[in-house]
């Protein structure tokens, strides 16, 4: 067991990997004294070392469980804490184990525990509301900081009237137990509060301090009370401050009378009371989040981005190298699991072709540099083109398209648009038309012809390989150019893995693409693939022979700009990779001898320019031959999409013309989320089970060959008296398969809509003809 200490709001690092115990119930419980917590309130980071190993002992793998950041506000809180923690552990090992990959939980190896500070700003003095409701009271403590015990007041003694003056509530300050409480009161108080006075207080804030509809749960109490109290809290600069929430149910429905009775954990409305107590008990399992469901005659999933199929005018590959400097590190411990740092990458040059279909807005051509501010000029550089190539269209937006007289008269004929086939509404009908080239396209409705005019100045970047490497060297750069208008928007999976980035607003943007994530193959493999290269082989003027392939690169060996200034290839051992613990073949090596000579390299900088050069125009050679592909067979430019996933959802949705419908129900959406399993797999029984049979080489009707872990069972029988027949009997080991379980599973039908609730116990007996049903019910198996 190890810890160290660190900067920022980490208080500690431990490590724990020295408790014995292969019960996860057990191992959590001696968790709980090995973790030294002396400071609250706190957020924990809990992540969990397994081991899983096949029913054989064939194999034997590790995997991580991350439990979610929780913030534990007292002492008292903690064991709420390990009791979610076993859960979800619990929870993730039957998932892992249900995957159909055969592996069984065989116990915790080392636990690491992170301790972070938590702080929470304290409520004060009276801060004004920015919208209307007669269901708040906010009480205007302009002299103190005791907005809080104002508004509990205000909720145990309501005033008749002037409900917001301070002097309504002064003779009763007394009767609200205060003690040990500091004011401003914060909100990791509360729970004290609730237990010396016996309350359940609830406080709630809102996203956008103008739009009460914004609102989201902040802290929901675990107390049964009578005396239930909802808080508002509001922020206004560097100010905060609690109002009472009077009704939530009237505060959260006055747009949609008829759901009056409010879930606090998810904000979900009822229209019926004992709705409302039979979602709770699945609800309140959950972490409290506010649930934002589809509306009913909005819930409706179809294809409906016909847009998709206009290709897109402009498209920037890119690339960028890196110096490798070595890195020093102490000697690790040999046994323990450890990361051991090789070298550290300083990005220097950067390579970048865009690619245009029109040429007279935009001319195609390759650009690069070198250099230790190569991610700073990269970004000055893309800025400059996206905005010399928005700034163009925007000036050709403003040209009306011209109709011939035979356009015209289609057009007035027109009836439906002719992107999404819709019948045409009073007075939008537009003259759709390419706003680069002005050409007219047809008739089409007003938001088809909107989303054309945004596609258009969308701008795709692609790096392949993007998500894990390149991204990470753009943000901060990127965030330099951040402005009223322009935001950066990052969607990632996890701290490490980018999706996507977007630079621009609603009307035109930068979106960075990481191309691994439609082709799923390394740039070599791709090249491989290929036969022609009409980008590569117009920037060479046809002198591609020897760069039909991905080059050969010594990626350890160039540690500086220095090394950019040898005469000469390094030798073949200066390619060799740590990493993968290896170097190029001599047939590898002589082609990039070739590659030096064929294109006169006079220094490994002409042949770094070279190689980096040659990967973006493969690059974009690769994927331009699949957006063709794509565009040709699906009518779908896969530059609007994220992922191969994604790109492949919206043919499915556009090939099979299927409307979903989407659950509106809460409570629907809660039961689908619960029956969510995988394929089922692990020991039945015992965990340790010997065969014995007429097979088997330990057999003997009146001898048997027993293993230590029999041996201490049977010594343990023999001392309580009991007999050994059990281990006499002749038993058998059965391993079970199912071939293509996921395939099966995936070719099942799924409901596509009409859900409701069945009242009807007996109704999976008589399931009419392409119906279905989903169950929620209890099983007793006959044990055999």
């Amino acid at each position: 067991m190890g810890s160290k200490k660190s900067f920022k709001d980490l208080i500690t690092e431990t490590t724990i990997d020295d408790i014995e115990e292969i019960n996860a119930t057990k191992y959590i419980n001696l968790l709980k004294d090995k973790i030294v917590i002396n400071q609250f309130p706190l957020k924990i980071k809990i992540i969990i070392t397994s081991e899983f190993t096949t029913p054989m002992a064939f194999d034997r793998i590790e995997s991580h469980y991350s439990h979610p950041v929780e913030v534990v506000l007292t002492q008292n809180n903690l064991s709420t804490f390990y009791n979610n923690l076993l859960d979800k552990f619990k929870a993730w090992v039957d998932k892992f184990q249900e995957r159909g990959s055969g592996f069984v939980f065989d116990g915790i190896k080392s636990v690491k525990v992170k301790l972070y500070k938590y702080e929470y700003q304290r409520a004060s003095s009276y801060i004004p509301l920015q919208f209307k409701s007669s269901n708040i009271i906010n009480v205007q403590n302009k002299k103190d900081n005791k907005c809080f015990l104002w508004s509990i007041l205000a909720s145990l003694f309501p005033a008749n009237k002037d409900k917001q003056r301070v002097t309504k509530y002064k003779e009763y300050e007394n009767e609200i137990n205060m003690k040990g409480i500091e004011y401003p009161v914060s909100i990791k108080d509360i729970p004290k509060v609730e237990k010396q006075n016996n309350l359940s207080i609830n406080v709630f804030a809102l996203e956008d301090q103008t739009n009460k509809q914004s609102l989201h749960p902040v802290y929901i109490s675990n107390v049964e009370s009578k005396n239930v109290i909802d808080l508002l809290y509001i922020e206004s600069n560097e100010n905060t401050h609690y109002c009472l929430i009077k009704d939530l149910n009237s505060f959260m429905c006055d747009k949609n009378r008829n759901k009056s009775f409010i879930c606090r954990n998810c904000l979900q409305g009822f229209q019926r009371e004992e709705t409302l107590i039979k979602h709770k008990k699945i609800c309140y399992d959950n972490e409290h989040c506010k649930t934002i469901m589809p509306k009913p005659g909005k819930n409706i999933l179809e294809f409906n981005n016909h847009h998709f199929k206009n290709k897109l005018p402009f498209v920037i590959y890119c690339d960028f190298e890196a110096y490798n400097i070595p890195m020093q590190s102490c000697t690790p411990d040999p046994n323990k699991s450890y990361i051991k740092p090789i070298s550290k990458q300083e990005i220097n040059s950067y390579g970048m072709y865009v690619h245009s279909d029109y040429p007279e807005i935009y001319k195609p051509q390759y650009f690069s540099y070198v250099g230790d501010d190569a991610v700073e000029k990269y970004v000055e550089k893309v800025m400059k083109i996206y905005k010399e190539i928005t700034y163009k269209i925007y000036l050709n937006e403003k040209k009306k398209p011209i109709l011939n007289n035979h356009e015209e008269d289609e057009f007035q004929e027109a009836t439906g648009c002719y992107i999404c086939g819709e019948e045409f509404k009073e007075s939008e009908k537009v003259r759709e038309h390419n706003h680069l080239s002005g050409k007219y396209r047809g008739a089409a409705c007003q938001s088809c012809n909107t989303k054309e005019g945004k596609a258009t100045k969308l701008i795709p970047v692609f790096f392949h390989n993007g998500s894990n490497y390149d991204f990470h060297f753009l943000i901060e750069e990127l965030m330099k150019y951040e402005d009223e208008y322009n935001k950066v928007k990052l969607l990632s999976k996890n701290s490490e893995n980018y999706i996507s980035i977007d630079y621009g607003s609603n009307y035109k943007k930068l979106r960075f693409l990481d191309s691994y994530r439609f082709m799923l193959k390394g740039l070599s493999d791709i090249a491989k693939s290929m036969e022609e290269f009409p980008i590569l082989e117009k920037e060479f003027k046809g002198n591609i022979a020897l760069l039909k392939q991905k080059g050969f690169y010594p990626y350890e060996y160039i540690d500086s700009i220095k090394k950019f200034e040898d005469k000469k290839l390094p030798e073949i051992e200066n390619f060799y990779s740590k990493l993968k613990k290896e170097t190029i073949t001599k047939e590898e090596y002589k082609h990039a001898q070739r590659v030096w000579e064929h294109y006169n390299c006079k220094t490994l900088l002409d042949y770094h320019n070279l190689y980096l050069k040659t990967d973006v125009l493969i690059l974009a050679d690769a994927f331009e031959k699949f957006r063709k592909f794509f565009i040709k067979y699906h009518e779908i430019d896969p530059c609007y999409c994220y992922s191969a996933p994604g790109l492949t959802w919206q043919c499915g949705l556009k090939y099979t013309g299927i409307k979903l419908e989407l659950l509106t129900d809460v409570d629907m959406l809660q039961m689908f989320e619960k029956g969510i399993r995988g394929g089922f797999s692990g020991v039945l029984g015992p965990r340790h089970v010997k065969a014995f049979n007429k097979y088997t080489s330990n057999y003997d009707k009146d001898y048997r060959i027993i293993d230590e872990h029999e041996k201490k069972e049977c010594l343990k029988r023999l001392k309580e008296g009991k007999n050994l027949n059990k281990f006499f009997e002749e038993n058998f080991l059965l391993y079970l398969d199912a071939n293509n379980l996921y395939g099966w599973a995936m070719s099942q039908k799924l409901p596509t809509g009409d859900f409701k609730w069945e009242k009807d116990p007996n109704y999976y007996k008589k399931i009419p003809k392409g119906r279905g049903c989903l169950i929620e019910c209890d099983l007793q198996y006959t044990k055999m």
